[in-house]
This record gives C-alpha cells, structure tokens and sequence, in this order.
C-alpha cells in the first residue's frame, strides 16, 4: 500500500518554481553572463586588430617619410604573403567573433582557423 501511495505523491507532485521558470522559458536555456564579457572583448579586439591592419598596409607617404630609416626600410621589405596571412587572420577573427556575438556554430571552426595562423 505505501508503495502506490510514493508512486501517487511522486507522478502527482507539484511542480517546484524552478521548473514553472523552466516551462516559461519554453526550454532556452540563459547564456551565461561571462559569455557575452568574453565574447565583446573578443570583437573589440579584432577590431583593433582590423584597424591597425589597414593603418599599417596603407601607410602614406608622408607618414613614411617622417619615420626613421631603418623603420622605412621594413616597410618596403615586406614580402607579399606576410600581408595576405595578416589578412586572413586578423579579418578571421573578427569574423569569428562577429559570429560568436550572434551565437552561430560554426564561429569555433572560423576561430581555431584564426588561432592556427
């Protein structure tokens, strides 16, 4: 007998607030705060990265001619590639976390790309 009652009380039971909040929210779960904190930090980040980018490919003139000449020299060493590699992995981290802020998958694919190169 006491077992059919245990099983009455717990099919029967009443639902805890946890799991109403849980039913209201139509089963998302909340991404957690730390997430967003990391992931704004992220794209602040590569958009330093992006700008700096385009502040050291497309230097001007002027700004070359008012640094030393050993600093002159590097910029006119530059190989090709090295600017086509900066590229990819400063533009596909910005990328990814554009995509990680909008919470897609395949953000982690485009990140571990960026972090490889």
């Amino acid at each position: 007998m006491n077992s059919a009652i245990g099983y009455y009380f717990y099919t029967h039971r009443r639902c805890t607030s946890l799991e109403k909040k849980n039913e209201r929210s139509y089963g998302k779960i909340k991404t957690p705060i730390w997430f967003w904190i990391a992931a704004i930090f992220f794209y602040s980040l590569e958009y330093n990265g992006s700008f700096s980018f385009f502040v050291h490919t497309f230097v001007s003139e002027e700004a070359l001619a008012k640094l030393p000449e050993q600093e002159r020299e590097l910029y006119g060493d530059y190989p090709i590639w090295t600017t086509i590699v900066f590229a990819i992995a400063v533009f596909g981290g910005l990328l990814g976390s554009l995509e990680l802020l909008l919470k897609k998958k395949w953000s982690k694919l485009v990140l571990s790309f960026h972090y490889v190169l």
